[in-house]
């Protein structure tokens, strides 16, 4: 009994001391940040449906490319080009910026039958980007500064605070669209630019801090 209490108690010290780590908490809002954009995207399908017209047949098409083609093989690629540029943080600041261009242009696109096709595209478009990424956003870690000791409970951390969205925000976008109707579908989009800027923002934070341990450390 005492030898479970002290793992107990060891194990809630670990949680205490990796939540003292700046470095992880914004890692925790960068993954936030992420899946905030993906939980908005998710929309994508009723609002193709029901701004466009968009038969039930083909919402089914373009919600299993969606979720089984593009999800699977967007998540290594952009990891793979990630190596190559050597810095995670700068491949997360592209990928947000190009979410940024498609959540406008889901905003911009009239609703109009004949604008169908462009629009499953930029929505296919989109939900590369946001599946990319899984394959990138926790890799940041290094980049941040977090201890590799703490590697494990960090993740764990991260996890639970970057995942809320799925708590609360659905709520939000649903009141949205049932205050505003179709309307309502611009404020949807609007959280994905306002969330990849805001991810921007944190991703030049994570850059600046971590340049800053690494000079520290290397004096």
């Amino acid at each position: 009994h005492d030898d479970k209490k002290e793992n107990v108690a060891t194990s809630f010290k670990d949680y205490i001391n990796v939540l003292k780590v700046p470095s992880v908490w914004l890692v925790a809002i960068l993954v936030l940040c992420a899946y905030s954009v993906q939980v908005a995207a998710e929309y994508t399908t009723t609002y193709l449906t029901t701004v466009f017209g968009m038969s039930a047949v083909v919402a089914g098409i373009v919600a299993t490319i969606r979720s089984y083609g593009i999800g699977i093989f967007s998540a290594p690629i952009i990891g793979k080009v990630s190596d190559k540029v050597g810095s995670y943080t700068k491949t997360l600041i592209g990928l947000f910026v190009i979410e940024i261009i498609f959540g406008i242009a889901l905003i911009a696109i009239p609703g109009k039958p004949n604008f169908l096709i462009l629009a499953i595209v930029v929505v296919l478009a989109l939900a590369t980007v946001y599946y990319a990424f899984r394959g990138v956003y926790y890799a940041t870690m290094g980049e941040a500064g977090v201890p590799v000791a703490m590697t494990g409970t960090a993740t764990g951390i991260i996890s639970v605070i970057g995942y809320l969205p799925d708590s609360y925000e659905n709520t939000i976008l649903g009141n949205f669209l049932d205050k505003y109707a179709a309307v309502g579908f611009n404020y949807v989009f609007g959280t994905i630019v306002v969330f990849a800027l805001l991810g921007i923002c944190v991703c030049c934070i994570i850059r600046f801090v971590g340049k800053r341990k690494k000079a520290q450390t290397e004096k």
